[in-house]
């Protein structure tokens, strides 16, 4: 089973830090896929994506992952799994918080 000293090994930050990272800024994340949401087709206007959430022993990290490229991992990407993924952060600062995610443009299954 990953721990957290696994995914300490592969990632670049923890749930926790990517509030403090850049705009656009590369990731990597992993942890386990605590959640799954797919957007039906008018939800965005051009790129489909599916929504995950993942926790990474630290906290949630929200990760938006294209479409086409779940559809083609969709049988591993399941709730309980553990995934590593690469992609850029998307910052929302508000005058109360940031909030935070990331679009993925590589997901791994972690075994």
């Amino acid at each position: 089973m990953t721990t957290v000293t696994d995914i300490k090994k592969i990632v670049t930050h923890f749930s926790e830090q990517i509030k403090q990272t850049e705009h656009k800024q590369e990731v990597t994340v992993a942890g386990r896929i605590v959640s799954v949401t797919e957007y039906h087709e008018d939800y965005f206007s051009e790129d489909q994506w599916v929504a995950m959430n993942i926790d990474d022993f630290v906290g949630i990290v929200n990760l938006f992952v294209l479409k086409s490229e779940y559809d083609q991992m969709k049988n591993d990407l399941k709730i309980g799994n553990f995934v590593k993924s690469t992609g850029y952060v998307n910052q929302l600062k508000t005058p109360y918080s940031i909030e935070s995610s990331i679009y993925a443009y590589d997901i791994q299954l972690l075994k």
